[in-house]
């Protein structure tokens, strides 16, 4: 089970408030382990968020704190340099989420070595368990024995500490969750406040609560039955739709097309760290019809051992549940069509969230089969303008697609959309839209 911690402050906090938070948090644990703390030190070039001293023993240990979305292998070495410039006894480390792929490939290094054998980085897990050890917060257990956990959430708030589980029932990935507080079980979470947590945490956006006993008296949301959409073909020539590859009514477009699949083929020789494409141009241009052609491609003798190609039309979009229903759509399908071969060995695909795809056992085993097959799955999203005309459905997509870029997978996801189509620059989305194209093939 991936377990998180998630800070939650008012309307208009910055991000230092909630690092100042996340700081109070650690402190009050090391304080339970009788040391002494102070905060915010800086020395010159370098800062540290804590330096303690415990009451029984005077050596020096400097702590970090990261209540971020992923800790960087930069954050990671600064931390080991700091602790041993300044010749601290011990380095404590401590975050709330996941670390960034090359810094977990960095930490197994780290705590391989003897010289580092002072320094010790908890994970959000280990965190929780002080918490309830030092009689903090406390978790239920017999209320959770009947339910398939993937995630476990701690939100600690303005409003009060909760546990969230996302609860997976018969589908691959969660479809409900529970919400328990944290410190008083057999208090019920107020309507309003369950409105902050869903829009504060991606992850239950769009998934029905599930009722316990306790709390009869809340009716369930309805979510609404989403379908995947492919892009659509034409069945003849003069057809006013995208023009099927299958039945060569596509025509033109030469270098481009040959431009991505050598985009492909890089992939595949490990020639490049890139893992997504974008393919934009003016409306009319012929943009889903050379994505229809790139999932043809995929299928012809040449590339078909090589590479499984998905053509979603992102207008088909209801809820943020949309990038992970496509992600198992093409699993499935690549099965189905027997790109994948399923064996006695191979594990039902389950996932940690609909919000973070790549991080559970049964997918991070299926990248590692294709990787020594040396095999891709290609997931293309079309009309992907559309996307900004629904409110942040925008979020699980970068989150989607900075997982892929960060741990570049077996997988290339490629976005095509109108050029003509106009970002306000105060839309939630346009910066994180913005960054997101930085570095990658256009």
């Amino acid at each position: 089970m991936k377990s998180e911690i998630k800070i939650i402050l008012e309307e208009g906090a910055s991000n230092k408030s909630k690092g100042n938070c996340f700081e109070t948090l650690t402190r009050n644990l090391l304080s339970i382990q009788q040391y002494e703390v102070r905060g915010n030190i800086n020395f010159s070039g370098m800062e540290i968020d804590l330096v303690a001293h415990q009451k029984h023993d005077k050596g020096i240990l400097y702590v970090e704190c990261k209540a971020k979305e992923k800790v960087t292998a930069d954050e990671l070495s600064k931390f080991c340099f700091n602790v041993e410039f300044k010749e601290a006894n011990k380095g404590y480390f401590f975050r709330t989420q996941e670390l960034e792929y090359q810094a977990g490939a960095l930490l197994e290094e780290i705590r391989s070595k003897e010289k580092y054998k002072n320094l010790t980085f908890f994970e959000p897990t280990d965190i929780i368990g002080m918490l309830q050890d030092g009689k903090i917060i406390f978790e239920p257990q017999n209320a959770l024995s009947k339910h398939i956990i993937s995630k476990r959430i701690l939100a600690i708030t303005y409003f009060g500490d909760f546990f969230i589980y996302l609860i997976n029932e018969t589908n691959a990935f969660p479809t409900k969750f529970i919400v328990i507080n944290a410190k008083e079980q057999s208090k019920n979470i107020s309507e309003e406040n369950l409105a902050i947590l869903r829009k504060k945490i991606e992850e239950i956006a769009g998934l029905e609560i599930l009722i316990e006993d306790r709390l009869s008296n809340r009716k369930p949301s309805t979510a609404a039955i989403e379908s995947i959409s492919e892009v659509q073909e034409s069945e003849n020539w003069y057809d006013y739709l995208p023009a099927s590859a299958h039945k060569n009514h596509f025509v033109g477009r030469i270098d481009i097309r040959t431009k991505i699949l050598g985009f492909f083929k890089s992939v595949r020789n490990n020639s490049t760290n890139k893992r997504i494409f974008y393919l934009n141009g003016k409306s009319g241009w012929g943009k889903s019809s050379l994505v229809l052609e790139l999932k043809e491609s995929c299928r012809n003798q040449h590339y078909r051992n090589c590479f499984y190609c998905l053509a979603i039309d992102t207008r088909s979009a209801i809820s943020d549940n949309f990038v992970a229903l496509a992600l198992s759509k093409l699993i499935e399908q690549a099965y189905t069509d027997g790109f994948l071969v399923r064996d006695m060995f191979s594990k039902q695909i389950m996932y940690t969230s609909n919000f973070d795809l790549l991080s559970s056992d049964s997918v991070n085993g299926l990248f590692e089969t294709l990787k020594s097959e040396q095999k891709y799955l290609v997931l293309i999203f079309d009309q992907f303008e559309d996307v900004f005309r629904k409110k942040d459905y925008f979020k699980t997509f970068y989150k989607f697609l900075s997982d892929v870029t960060d741990k570049r997978p077996n997988m290339i996801v490629g976005f095509s959309w109108k050029s003509d189509f106009f970002i306000q620059s105060d839309d939630p989305s346009y910066h994180i839209w913005q960054k997101s194209k930085q570095g990658n093939l256009q």
